[in-house]
């Protein structure tokens, strides 16, 4: 305990806050202190326009964009022949969720019979 050193004096913060009327010309502008015509107002934003808002997409662009991505080739792995293969992803897409609820999977099974409903093909 000999060996603590006293801990450093450090001069007090000044305060932020504004200095009292008719002191305007005693109140120094430096470090964290701007002028005052420059402080922003009690309840005032700094960025009074906000962030933009993003639009939304329509109804119609996600069902496009989903309709193009889902009938969009793609490269599959190659066969026992050894030849390059490619399909559309639809059909995979269906026959992957066909063979989860083949294994067992009763929360593919509930996605398939919502996506049989959309398209109006529930028969059972």
């Amino acid at each position: 305990m000999e060996n603590q050193v006293p801990p450093a004096e450090t001069a007090p913060a000044a305060p932020l806050a504004l200095p009292p009327c008719g002191d305007a010309d005693a109140y120094r502008v430096g470090y964290r202190r701007p002028p005052l015509h420059s402080r922003w107002k009690p309840g005032q934003s700094g960025n009074p326009s906000g962030r933009p808002r993003q639009a939304a997409p329509r109804p119609g662009q996600v069902a496009a964009l989903v309709e193009q991505c889902l009938l969009q080739r793609v490269d599959l792995p190659p066969g026992p022949s050894g030849r390059r293969r490619r399909a559309r992803l639809a059909p995979l897409v269906v026959r992957k969720m066909a063979e989860a609820v083949d294994a067992g999977d009763v929360r593919a099974m509930v996605e398939l019979m919502k996506s049989l409903r959309a398209l109006g093909l529930s028969g059972a």
